[in-house]
């Protein structure tokens, strides 16, 4: 698997097409450290992606509040998400 910038950008673009993703499951299911570097790579290429800030769990089941939610905006103008 790539993992140059491009290769994250490309990869995060397909996941959040898929659906939402929260920044633990990028980490976890695309191997990009930082997906909030990403998701600025994106929309500065002009993806509109919203963020939501929602409690969610880490891999050791600890639950952290405020955890980064990404939504792809639809070419229709809605949230893709699952």
């Amino acid at each position: 698997m790539a993992n140059s910038g491009s290769a994250q950008c490309q990869r995060l673009l397909e996941r959040l097409a898929r659906g939402s993703a929260n920044s633990f499951q990028i980490m976890a299911e695309l191997s990009i450290c930082r997906p909030s570097a990403r998701i600025r790579d994106l929309r500065a290429s002009g993806h509109e992606i919203r963020t939501h800030r929602q409690p969610a769990r880490d891999a050791q089941g600890v639950e952290h509040r405020g955890v980064a939610h990404y939504f792809l905006r639809t070419k229709g103008g809605a949230d893709s998400s699952q």
